[in-house]
């Protein structure tokens, strides 16, 4: 009897930890994490930022080569690297 009794106190105490805890997780962990991916992966992947580096690099391959000759000399204020 005092053994369950004990297991089911230890089972309680280990639960309200878990609630008192556990807003604080979502509050430091995975909500910054949420908005991280929002805000940046979504604009890395397949967005504008993919397409922007494969129109300029397809620019410079269909470019003559005076056209390439005076892109090396004069370089645009956009770096790609």
């Amino acid at each position: 009897m005092k053994k369950s009794l004990l297991f089911t106190i230890g089972k309680g105490i280990l639960l309200g930890a878990f609630l008192f805890f556990i807003p604080k997780i979502l509050l430091l962990f995975i909500i910054p994490f949420i908005l991280f991916r929002i805000f940046f992966f979504r604009k890395m992947k397949g967005g504008n930022f993919w397409e922007h580096k494969l129109a300029f690099a397809d620019k410079v391959r269909s470019m003559s080569e005076e056209d390439y000759e005076q892109f090396k000399t004069t370089r645009p204020s956009h770096n790609c690297r």
